[in-house]
């Protein structure tokens, strides 16, 4: 997985962030958020073959 998704991923399923934070966090808008924690749900959908 790219870092920039791997990166959001982890901060909101492990470390327990909520995208407001991570967007607060990184400088980066809720928008990109969402969409980088989208891209991720699928690079790990598609490791999973579902």
């Amino acid at each position: 997985m790219p870092p920039l998704y791997r990166d959001v991923f982890v901060l909101s399923r492990f470390d327990g962030m909520t995208y407001p934070e991570i967007a607060l966090a990184h400088g980066i808008s809720l928008a990109t958020v969402e969409r980088r924690m989208a891209k991720a749900v699928e690079h790990c959908m598609a490791q999973l073959d579902v």
